[in-house]
């Protein structure tokens, strides 16, 4: 056993590490998508509700970028937690014994890091995939349901922001505590 890593020499990898902390890349994006998805109400509101831009466009604005901010933090747990658990799944899959190269001990372990590394680059993008659908289908749920159900008779920009307030709340509210299931 090593003392640094407390695995087998052999196996210096260990298992497979999923970092929860996103790259600027994976904030990009989740940003961009938080946007979007936090804008779409925008025009269902706009014309299902005729709720005029020009008229309401602070409330637009402010709960658009608050929405935004929900569902930019519900991808980044939902992501933590998916790609932690499918690491974990994976991490056994690939060992020094099942890499079969002929040559040196040290082709070996730098055939297994480069397999390591593309496994966990592959995991990386399922979370982040994973975790933006199913935010955003929460997200966009919740706001069509509220909406349509449940805050129908309320006037229109109330329908509005306790629609929107209600879906970011519990999208990330769900998002967290799926860790805990």
């Amino acid at each position: 056993m090593s003392r640094t890593t407390g695995f087998d020499d052999e196996d210096e990898f260990g298992g497979l590490l999923f970092d929860t902390k996103p790259t600027p890349q994976q904030n990009i994006v989740y940003a961009v998508n938080a946007f979007l998805v936090g804008a779409i109400p925008i025009y269902l509101y706009n014309t299902v509700w005729d709720l005029e831009f020009s008229t309401y466009f602070i409330a637009f604005i402010i709960l658009t970028l608050g929405s935004a901010f929900g569902i930019f933090r519900s991808y980044i747990s939902t992501t933590g937690i998916k790609g932690r658990m499918l690491a974990s799944e994976r991490s056994l899959v690939l060992s020094q014994s099942s890499v079969r190269v002929e040559g040196s001990k040290d082709t070996k372990n730098a055939v297994l890091s480069a397999l390591r590394h593309q496994q966990s680059t592959v995991t990386t993008h399922e979370a982040i995939a994973f975790s933006i659908i199913v935010n955003n289908l929460v997200f966009l749920g919740i706001i069509i349901f509220s909406s349509g159900y449940l805050f129908r008779n309320y006037l229109p920009i109330v329908n509005y922001v306790t629609s929107i307030s209600v879906a970011s709340f519990l999208t990330y509210f769900s998002s967290q505590s799926l860790g805990k299931l």
